[in-house]
């Protein structure tokens, strides 16, 4: 039997890039309080990697260029991380065992992070990944993101076909979520919007490639994969 595969593209609005770098998850050795495994920041805000879900935390793109596009500093003005619009949304994966997520792909180069006036919270030799997995939030199941032409991407790895009913997710925070009718998922928020790309669907038979459809439902804010039924009599799939 081979092992399976789905894979999902988010597309976003906001570049994965920071200030123009390549997009990175920078693992949490501690240099940041707050509870989650890696980071991944963005040219309008940050992404954060948790056990069981993904917060967003994206800043106004309009506002920031608009303020940019008036030469600020060049005049003698500033402003706060106050004075910005946010918003803040998770991405939570329902009825998912807490997981802690590993990077892969290594970068090559480290990071020393020297934060606040704490040495004891000080890192150094902080080495970013390209790539993160989540092996055991469900059973059979694996996700992987990596990011791919400045987009993020993830996948969906299945030892078996039948995992794919217990793959559930929602937008907590966002202001609405909807299924495009040319079929990829929008998500709507204050500052912005993003959305998910079609999922693209296949599998192996006795060694057989075989294509087939899926998609995505939603109700009531959940957030599920709609697929033929072919899918679930395959050895393997991959979106």
């Amino acid at each position: 039997m081979r092992k399976s595969l789905w894979c999902f593209l988010i597309a976003t609005l906001f570049c994965t890039n920071t200030f123009g770098q390549e997009a990175l998850f920078i693992p949490n050795e501690g240099q940041w309080n707050e509870a989650f495994t890696h980071k991944m920041p963005l040219k309008y805000g940050a992404l954060f990697f948790q056990d069981n879900s993904i917060q967003f935390v994206l800043k106004d793109a309009a506002q920031i260029e608009d303020l940019h596009s008036h030469d600020m500093h060049e005049a003698g003005l500033s402003h706060h991380e106050s004075d910005l619009n946010f918003h803040v949304l998770n991405m939570e994966f329902l009825g998912a065992s807490e997981d802690i997520a590993v990077g892969k792909d290594l970068a090559g180069f480290k990071h020393n992070y020297f934060l606040g006036d704490n040495p004891d919270a000080w890192r150094s030799g902080v080495e970013p990944a390209r790539g993160l997995t989540y092996q055991s939030l469900y059973p059979n199941a694996l996700l992987e993101f990596r990011t791919q032409d400045g987009q993020l991407k993830y996948d969906w790895h299945l030892s078996d076909p039948r995992a794919l009913v217990n793959i559930q997710w929602r937008y907590n925070g966002a202001t609405s979520v909807e299924v495009h009718p040319e079929g990829h998922l929008i998500v709507h928020t204050s500052v912005g919007q993003f959305y998910e790309s079609n999922p693209i669907s296949w599998g192996w038979k006795n060694g057989e490639r075989i294509d087939f459809g899926s998609w995505y439902e939603l109700y009531n804010g959940q957030i599920s994969f709609g697929v033929e039924s072919i899918a679930y009599t395959l050895d393997s799939l991959v979106i």
